[in-house]
């Protein structure tokens, strides 16, 4: 990861970093924090993640927006006027934010991905050995 510049460090330390994390607690995106400071998303997260104290309060943060994203999702939905184009976008909008609150926050809001292979009972699988031919005839 490169150097932060000098006025763009400015810039966000003029935000100040807990402002920024109170911010991303509160939902907004990084493009919106980014561009409110007149910066780039890539070196606000090169920033945010300048030392592994930063990193930690950030990550936790982003674990935290993960509930006001999908309120923002919700609150499209809700003040939706009742034309078909508006109610399309704002279940756009919803599902949007539902995908950024699963990244934010996978073991809460993510598809479940984890499978477990268990045995009869959910005990451990039984395995045999089996000759050549067997081997052979199962695959066949």
């Amino acid at each position: 990861m490169g150097a932060t510049s000098a006025p763009t460090k400015d810039r966000l330390e003029a935000v100040g970093f807990d402002s920024i994390v109170e911010r991303i607690e509160d939902g907004e995106t990084q493009r919106e924090i980014a561009d409110s400071a007149s910066v780039g998303v890539g070196r606000l997260n090169e920033w945010l993640h300048s030392t592994p104290e930063r990193s930690v309060r950030v990550r936790a943060a982003l674990q935290l927006s993960a509930e006001a994203l999908l309120d923002r999702g919700y609150i499209a939905l809700r003040d939706a006027p009742g034309e078909n184009a508006e109610i399309a976008r704002a279940r756009a909008l919803e599902q949007h934010f539902a995908r950024r609150a699963a990244v934010r926050y996978p073991a809460r809001y993510g598809d479940k991905l984890q499978a477990e292979l268990t045995g009869k009972d959910g005990g451990p699988i039984e395995t045999k050995d089996m000759s050549d031919n067997e081997l052979a005839r199962r695959i066949a």
